[in-house]
Parts: C-alpha cells; sequence; structure tokens
C-alpha cells in the first residue's frame, strides 16, 4: 500500500537511506512524474517517478515532534519538446567540447 503523497511531505525508498521531500506531480520530458527532492538540496528534482512506483514509497518517520519546515522547492519547468531537443542539443555540444 502506498501512502498518501503530500506536497512538501517527507518519504523514502523502502529500506533505503536518502530522505526525499515530494514535490507533486509534474512535466517533465516526456510527461507527468512524480518528482522528489533531497532534503539537503529541497531546490532540486533528485529522482523522478511513475505511479506504479509510489508503493516503494513509505512516509519517512521523524523522532522530533516539530513540524517540518515547507518545502520551498519549485516544480520542474514545463517545456516543450522542441526546447528539449534544444537543450539536449547543447548538453551533447558541451560534453564533445570537454572530451577534445
Amino acid at each position: 500500500m502506498r501512502p498518501r503523497m503530500e506536497i512538501g511531505g517527507r518519504y523514502n525508498w523502502r529500506n533505503q537511506p536518502e530522505r526525499l521531500i515530494y514535490l507533486g506531480k509534474n512535466w517533465s520530458g516526456n510527461g507527468f512524474w512524480h518528482q522528489f527532492s533531497l532534503v539537503e538540496d529541497p531546490e532540486t528534482v533528485w529522482c523522478e517517478v511513475l505511479d506504479s512506483d509510489l508503493e516503494n514509497f513509505e512516509e519517512t518517520l521523524t523522532l522530533s515532534p516539530t513540524p517540518s519546515p515547507v518545502c520551498k522547492a519549485q516544480p520542474a519547468q514545463r517545456i516543450s519538446p522542441r526546447q528539449e531537443r534544444k537543450q539536449r542539443k547543447a548538453a551533447k555540444r558541451a560534453q564533445q567540447r570537454e572530451g577534445q
């Protein structure tokens, strides 16, 4: 059974050490994905998963009774397929330049 995901809520993959913040279900490149950031870096999307993967998450238990701070991370920027292709080409060119 998967937990009820709340934006800003803290979760982790079962039996894994990374502690994550749920950013919501957002558009990213080729569809909508559930996005998570690391607690240590809440401004960056760390992983994206499908609906079917959510059953492998559990709510992170905290030992402290203090409330969690509100997540200030912004959802991933929505871009068009054309913009995505441009970004991929630019990244590929940059990698080729670094390799020379």
